[in-house]
């Protein structure tokens, strides 16, 4: 149920290095989104995302790999630079 939820389109995201920085949790990849006031679609972040993990799959060359990749499911949350405490919106995806 909560793997159907998209996220808002038009939340503010913060493009930098670390952002596509992935880890795996049990069958979730988690990103760490920062925002500050641009805005950026979240359906062209989730394109960035998909593309570099999709580049590290094939520098493997395992396409079984390719394949469960694409129907995994990933979480994506948005931290605000600006608050303190942070406040964090977890969202998850379906890809």
């Amino acid at each position: 149920m909560d793997n159907q939820i998209m996220p808002q389109s038009g939340a503010t995201i913060h493009l930098s290095s670390p952002l596509l920085q992935s880890f795996q949790l049990g069958r979730w990849r988690k990103v760490v989104v920062r925002y500050n006031a641009k805005r950026i679609s979240i359906h062209l972040l989730l394109r960035l995302i998909t593309i570099n993990m999709v580049k590290n799959m094939l520098r493997k060359r395992t396409r079984e790999r390719i394949k469960k990749f694409e129907n995994e499911q990933y979480k994506i949350r948005f931290v605000k630079k600006s608050d303190v405490p942070q406040k964090e919106e977890t969202v998850t995806v379906k890809n």
